[in-house]
């Protein structure tokens, strides 16, 4: 019987359950709400749970227009949301009550009489395409209790926040903070110490001379750290400031560049900030010109990364090519890189001088940077594989898959001219006993490209074929397959 089972374990499943059934998808329902209804005993650590991973935004708000109605306004609540809340004074004016922490937490909709009521849907598909969100219950507004569907939660066991236009207090126990399009807290304000995870999205920034003060306080145990600005002028000193005060505590550390280059000081910076993180296991690094990228590699660590993400947008000479290849970590769980290159010598020289060992790698070339592939080593450890070609250099392809691992358990081809050329032939060739999922998408396929896999199939369950130019569905697929995707 589930509630005889200890609170740890379950509470335990209410986190696994408090995900989205499938990633980024806001429509699916949260089990973890339903489950606390099932046993007295799921109740607590099921609601502590969907408090805890609940976030706070200014413009989710509803209003108690008395104490059996709710006003839900533009807003289209989903079991799990969090909103704030105000009520009407004897004037009829909205009087708003989040500064006294009036939070609530949304729960599946229930009637007066405390039986659950079903969900309305939305009126057009164009509608629930724009809101995201398939399980809403606006209609239901004139039967649904306040006082069963709507629960209190104090500001202090809220745990994840986010700033934008409309500012609030940041709740003393944060652990994830999203700054978004807004001011930083300011020097009368305060980063609550808790905090591990921080965005700050395009944020407004301090005038130079005050961005120390307003940096200093950023919390000693931060943990993750996620960046979207532009990275030159004077922008490029407030961010080399943030650089040389952030802790030694970063695990994991995304910088999405939009200016496409990074200024000094902030290269400097983040360098000498990349030797003092000893813990860093993700570094993402995209729209970044090659000018002074080299001093940014060089300062990552040689192992022990798990992801690194790295975006050159610039057109690499062969030396630049070569010197950054040298440069990369010599291992890594998964690499994704994104390069150009002026000519197809140039991308050699990249593919001859690569030597980083890892088990997932996402190459996408642009241009000539393609002939890379030729000269392109592949550990023997190498489990996925995703080469993205931009219609690129079919033969350097074709030499690549010429030496694919055994190991492999995922491969993907996606534009690269495949069509009426050796490289199907080539795969058919390769023994890729572990090979679990195969897509070659937008490449130019026909069905008579395929005639050599006949009887040479890998062991796939699944094969994507979609983008391609067949006419009818291909024949004599492999067998076991558990996902078919192809398009005529």
């Amino acid at each position: 019987m589930i509630a005889d089972l200890p609170y740890p374990i379950l509470y335990r499943i209410a986190e696994l359950l408090a995900g989205p059934i499938r990633p980024r998808d806001r429509s699916a329902m949260p089990t973890h709400l339903h489950l606390a209804f099932v046993a007295p005993s799921c109740f607590v650590p099921c609601l502590l749970v969907a408090i805890r991973s609940a976030e706070m935004v200014a413009h989710r708000s509803v209003t108690f227009v008395d104490s059996d109605r709710i006003d839900f306004g533009r807003f289209s609540p989903r079991p799990g949301d969090l909103v704030d809340a105000s009520n009407y004074d004897d004037a009829g004016h909205a009087r708003l009550q989040t500064h006294d922490g009036k939070w609530y937490l949304v729960l599946p909709p229930r009637g007066h009489d405390r039986t659950f009521l079903p969900y309305s849907s939305l009126s057009t598909e164009e509608d629930r395409v724009k809101s995201g969100r398939l399980p809403v219950f606006k209609n239901t507004t004139h039967r649904l209790s306040p006082r069963m569907s709507l629960i209190p939660v104090p500001s202090t066991q809220l745990r994840r926040c986010s700033l934008g236009r409309h500012r609030f207090t940041i709740p003393p126990f944060c652990q994830s903070l999203n700054v978004i399009s807004t001011t930083l807290p300011s020097s009368t304000e305060s980063f609550p110490g808790s905090i591990i995870d921080l965005a700050l999205i395009e944020p407004l920034l301090p005038d130079v001379d005050k961005a120390s003060s307003i940096f200093t306080r950023l919390p000693c145990s931060l943990q993750r750290l996620q960046l979207t600005s532009d990275f030159s002028g004077n922008r490029a000193i407030v961010w080399g400031t943030l650089f040389s005060l952030l802790p030694p505590t970063l695990k994991q550390f995304r910088i999405r560049n939009v200016s496409l280059k990074i200024d000094e000081p902030a290269r400097s910076e983040l360098a000498l900030l990349l030797h003092r993180l000893p813990a860093l296991r993700v570094f993402i690094l995209n729209c970044c010109l090659s000018g002074g990228f080299d001093v940014i590699l060089a300062a990552l660590p040689r192992t022990g990364l798990q992801q690194l993400v790295l975006g050159i947008y610039r057109d690499l000479t062969g030396t630049e090519a070569a010197h950054i290849a040298t440069l990369l970590p010599a291992a890594v769980d998964r690499l994704e890189l994104r390069i150009t290159a002026k000519s197809s010598a140039d991308s050699h020289a990249f593919g001859a001088h690569f030597l980083t060992a890892a088990r997932d790698l996402d190459i996408s070339f642009q241009g000539a940077a393609s002939s890379a592939c030729r000269d392109l080593p592949l550990s023997s450890a190498l489990q996925r594989l995703r080469v993205a070609g931009d219609n690129g250099d079919v033969n350097a392809l074709i030499s690549l898959l010429g030496r694919l691992p055994p190991a492999l358990t995922h491969l993907e081809l996606v534009y690269w001219p495949l069509g009426g050329t050796a490289a199907m032939a080539v795969l058919a060739s390769r023994p890729l006993p572990q090979l679990v999922s195969l897509r070659i998408v937008a490449c130019n396929l026909k069905a008579a490209d395929l005639v050599v896999m006949e009887g040479q199939w890998p062991p796939v369950k699944v094969l994507d074929l979609s983008g391609n130019d067949f006419e009818v569905v291909p024949e004599r697929m492999p067998q076991g397959l558990t996902k078919f995707v192809c398009h005529i």
